[in-house]
């Protein structure tokens, strides 16, 4: 997120995460692992977590491309599920 408005713009969309979930799972099943990696910090942390979002993790994790390992999204993805079932 070295876009200068990132942070500002990533705190307003987590404030709405509920109501973009759809949009979240296209970028998620998308082609762009740095999009995915920025979307799991931005919205994967945040309580409650949609069980749509959720069951979208679960899919990447099983799926994960070797673009996707390189940049950080599995560990991530990882991070957010272990963090779900605690």
């Amino acid at each position: 997120m070295n876009w200068p408005v990132a942070g500002p713009v990533a705190n307003y969309l987590g404030t709405i995460a509920d109501k973009i979930t759809p949009q979240i799972v296209k970028v998620l099943r998308g082609s762009e692992p740095t999009w995915k990696y920025w979307c799991l910090i931005i919205f994967g942390r945040i309580k409650p977590i949609d069980p749509l979002l959720l069951k979208e993790i679960e899919f990447l994790v099983k799926h994960v491309s070797k673009p996707e390992i390189e940049e950080g999204v599995l560990e991530e993805a990882q991070a957010i599920l272990k963090e779900s079932r605690s």
